[in-house]
């Protein structure tokens, strides 16, 4: 369609008719408005596809660090804390099934 327009503004009046020099410019113009919004959605698109990749990295970034600063859970009854209950309870493996003590070292 684009094609179709923009021969539109290149060709001239072949009779001279004074309507057809009418529709001629009207075409024109319309082809124009098409244009412009045309490179104004490009560019926008263009934009929100930057950002998206932008906000992805950060977004991994993120989860990298955050895996990085990830703790082994312990208290004094749970050796490693696997998780927690809907109630808040905390559960895992304990001292006990590991064979030693509160903050034994593991051999």
């Amino acid at each position: 369609m684009l094609r179709a327009v923009l021969n539109l503004m290149r060709g001239g009046l072949a009779d001279g008719n004074i309507a057809a020099g009418a529709q001629l410019a009207a075409d024109r113009q319309a082809a124009f408005y098409c244009m412009e919004y045309t490179k104004a959605y490009q560019g926008k698109a263009a934009f929100a596809k930057q950002k998206k990749q932008q906000r992805r990295a950060r977004q991994k970034k993120e989860t990298r660090d955050n895996l990085a600063k990830e703790e082994i859970l312990q208290d004094d009854r749970f050796f490693f804390i696997a998780g927690y209950t809907s109630g808040g309870a905390p559960y895992g493996v304990t001292w006990e099934e590991m064979g030693l003590k509160p903050w034994e070292e593991n051999e």
